[in-house]
């Protein structure tokens, strides 16, 4: 696999060099993309807890004024 030149060896060694970098930028991607969706999924679930704050909060005063009157 070598010319005169060695010109095969380094059209093969620039070959593998995009084939790495190829590989690297998926992987970024892959790891990027797993950062976006744990934000997402934390972000639901902080919205999650607020929503059930709420609602306790409601189910707290509703049994306070039910509690008065039988006090």
């Amino acid at each position: 696999m070598r010319d005169d030149d060695g010109k095969a060896w380094e059209g093969a060694r620039d070959i593998v060099a995009l084939v790495t970098l190829d590989a690297l930028d998926e992987k970024i991607r892959i790891d990027g993309l797993g950062d976006t969706i744990e934000s997402i999924l934390a972000t639901h679930l902080a919205m999650q807890g607020d929503s059930l704050t709420e609602i306790m909060k409601k189910l707290t005063a509703v049994a306070a004024i039910i509690a008065i009157p039988t006090g």
